[in-house]
C-alpha cells in the first residue's frame, strides 16, 4: 500500500514496489517516479507539494541534466542512437501508452528547457534562441523543408521593440531546417532502420502551410512559437520586351521550383550515401 507522499504521485505502468536505489535511477517515466518517491512529498508541511507541483515536477527532469552538454560523443557510432533514447523507449509500453508516455515527457522537458532559456534572458539581460526539430516526423514526409517544422523559443519583447529582429529570427530558422534539420531527420530514420522493421507509409502527408515570416506566440503573448519550414525563394528575371517568348512567367517559377525539388532530393540522397560512407569506415576500423 503506498504511503501518504506516495499517494500524490501517480506510478506508470511497470513501477516496482520498492523504488530503485539512487545510483541506479536513470530518465525513464519509473526512473522519474521512483526519484520523487526518495525526495518525498514534504508530508511535513501538508499542501505545499500540492501548491507547487510544476516546480516540483521541473526539478524531478534537471535532476537527470547535469552534465550532459559537456559529456563527449566521440565514441557515439553513425546510425546509432544514444544511450538516453534506448533507455526511454526500452521502458515504457510498446504500445499507444508508451507513446503518449514519452510524447507527455518530451513537452515536459521542453518546456523545461524554454523557461530555463526565459529565466537566464530575464535575470542577465541577454537574448537566447532555442530551436528544435525533432528527429521523428509524420509518416511518409518527403525529405523538404516544407514537411519540417521547429520549436522555438525567443524573447517576445525583442520581436516587439526590434522590428527587424522577426525577418532575421525567420531566415535563421529555415537555414537551420535546411541545413539541419533535414540531415537529422535523415539520421533518425537511419537509426530506426538499424533496430526496427517498419512497413514503408503509402502515402505522403500535406506540406505545412506558408507561414508569414512572424508566426503568433503559442500561448499568445509568450516567447513560445511552432515555425514550418518554406520553400526558398526563387527569384525570376523576365524580359518584357521579347514577346516571342512562350513560356509564361508562371511557366518559369514552377520550373524553377520543380527543378529546386529535384535538387533537394538529390541532395538528401548525396548525404545518405556520404553517411552510409562514413559509418563503413567506422566499422572496418
Amino acid at each position: 500500500m503506498a504511503n501518504s507522499s506516495e499517494a500524490l504521485i501517480t506510478p506508470p505502468p511497470n513501477a516496482g514496489q520498492v523504488p530503485a536505489v539512487w545510483g541506479s535511477l536513470l530518465f525513464h517515466p519509473v526512473g522519474i517516479y521512483d526519484l520523487q518517491r526518495h525526495l518525498g512529498t514534504l508530508s511535513s508541511e501538508p499542501g505545499i507539494f500540492t501548491a507547487f507541483r510544476d516546480q516540483f515536477d521541473y526539478a524531478d527532469l534537471a535532476w537527470f541534466a547535469p552534465g550532459l552538454a559537456k559529456s563527449s560523443l566521440d565514441s557515439l557510432p553513425p546510425y546509432k542512437f544514444y544511450s538516453e533514447y534506448l533507455i526511454l523507449r526500452e521502458n515504457v509500453p510498446w504500445n499507444a501508452q508508451g507513446t503518449d508516455l514519452r510524447s507527455t515527457l518530451r513537452k515536459c522537458l521542453q518546456e523545461l528547457l524554454f523557461d530555463t532559456a526565459a529565466l537566464l534572458d530575464r535575470t542577465f539581460g541577454g537574448t537566447t534562441l532555442i530551436v528544435h526539430v525533432e528527429g521523428g516526423t509524420r509518416p511518409g514526409s518527403l525529405k523538404q523543408p516544407e514537411y519540417v517544422k521547429a520549436d522555438v523559443y525567443f524573447p517576445n519583447h525583442m520581436i516587439r521593440k526590434v522590428p527587424h529582429t522577426s525577418k532575421a529570427v525567420f531566415d535563421i530558422i529555415q537555414r537551420f531546417i535546411r541545413d539541419i534539420g533535414d540531415p537529422t531527420i535523415v539520421r533518425f530514420e537511419k537509426c530506426v532502420e538499424k533496430l526496427w522493421k517498419l512497413s514503408k507509409p503509402t502515402a505522403t502527408p500535406p506540406p505545412y502551410p506558408a507561414q508569414h515570416a512572424h508566426p503568433s506566440a503559442s500561448p499568445p503573448g509568450s516567447s513560445i512559437f511552432t515555425y514550418y519550414g518554406q520553400r526558398q525563394s526563387v527569384i525570376v528575371l523576365s524580359d518584357s520586351d521579347d514577346n516571342d517568348e512562350d513560356t509564361t512567367l508562371s511557366d518559369q517559377l514552377s520550373a524553377c521550383l520543380k527543378k529546386q525539388s529535384e535538387l533537394n532530393t538529390e541532395l538528401c540522397q548525396v548525404q545518405e550515401i556520404l553517411q552510409q560512407t562514413e559509418g563503413a569506415l567506422a566499422n572496418s576500423q
